[in-house]
């Protein structure tokens, strides 16, 4: 039984031997500058994310948009935007679904925006409902830089609060933004890490099946 015990903890150990995958999704699909539907997958290194677009904070389906005009405009927008700027503005927002990645719950997710040179501020929310802007507050800022995000949520919603100037066409305030990239990295177990386990448990259960064949020939003894 001893060496039974000792096996199982050497197969379990062996389990959770990971190595990190890391996705670094850019939003230039199926771009440059072109709509991508209300909703749209996106994948890097293995790993899948979900976009999907929302306005009003409603859950009101609206349409996506990849940018692609160099440097910080290029990123995840809207087209329902006043300015015509194809970017994310007022109580509209985009939902990133990140349920597709194994381990979501406890894997580590960071952001970049895009397009708030001007001081416009972005909102990041986390939120286990699709398509509902009821979430909790993570991040809150102006600038461009890599902030992480708080894991456990099944969705991230990003905002640009701001309304329009009087008269003008151009967003007083916060503005409007892009999101530059969305990065995800995950521990995935190793191919031999698995292939090594699978031979750990055969081992089990050969031990297992000499423990009771020893056992019985005593019982006959």
């Amino acid at each position: 039984m001893k060496s039974v015990l000792l096996g199982f903890a050497a197969a379990a150990a062996l389990a959770t031997t990971a190595s990190a995958t890391t996705a670094v999704f850019d939003f230039q699909t199926p771009g440059p500058n072109a709509s991508a539907g209300t909703s749209q997958a996106y994948t890097n290194n293995g790993l899948t994310i979900t976009a999907s677009g929302f306005a009003s904070n409603g859950g009101a389906a609206t349409t996506l948009f990849d940018k692609s005009n160099g440097g910080d405009e290029n990123g995840l927008g809207l087209t329902d935007d006043p300015s015509g700027d194809n970017e994310i503005t007022g109580t509209n927002f985009v939902q990133i679904d990140v349920t597709a990645i194994p381990g979501f719950l406890t894997d580590a997710f960071s952001f970049q925006m895009g397009s708030s040179t001007g001081g416009e501020e972005w909102k990041v929310f986390g939120s286990n409902t699709a398509g509902s802007f009821s979430g909790s507050a993570l991040v809150t800022g102006t600038d461009e830089l890599a902030h992480g995000l708080t894991s456990g949520f099944k969705y991230y919603d990003f905002e640009t609060p701001g309304t329009l100037c009087p008269g003008s066409v151009d967003f007083c305030g916060s503005g409007n933004t892009l999101i530059h990239t969305f990065t995800a990295v995950t521990a995935v177990p190793e191919p031999a890490t698995w292939a090594t386990m699978l031979l750990g448990i055969g081992g089990l259960g050969a031990t297992l099946r000499m423990s009771r064949k020893s056992a019985g020939a005593a019982a006959l003894a």
